[in-house]
């Protein structure tokens, strides 16, 4: 019963925690500030949103990228074993 009361307090904890820190980092002040004052900043806004979406995006492609090239020289290599596999076992029933 002790566990389930201190994991219940820790999780009423974490989340008053976050919540409380949520309006405290909803924006960089400088770039609140700006955006929120002049409204024909929009492509600003625009390209802000477009650079946070690169940024995220980035680790995902450069993981992909690797993983694809790996993925490739493994295959290539598999069939290249079973070629030379394939060779030798008709080299052999040759003679």
């Amino acid at each position: 019963m002790n566990r389930r009361i201190a994991k219940v307090l820790g999780t009423l904890i974490c989340l008053t925690l976050v919540l409380a820190v949520a309006s405290i980092a909803s924006a960089c002040p400088s770039c609140q500030t700006a955006l929120g004052n002049d409204s024909s900043q929009g492509d600003l806004a625009r390209g802000i949103y477009y650079s946070i979406l690169f940024m995220m995006a980035m680790p995902f492609a450069i993981v992909g990228t690797f993983g694809g090239l790996a993925y490739r020289v493994i295959k290539r290599e598999q069939r290249r074993q079973a070629e030379q596999k394939a060779h030798e076992s008709s080299e052999s029933t040759e003679k």
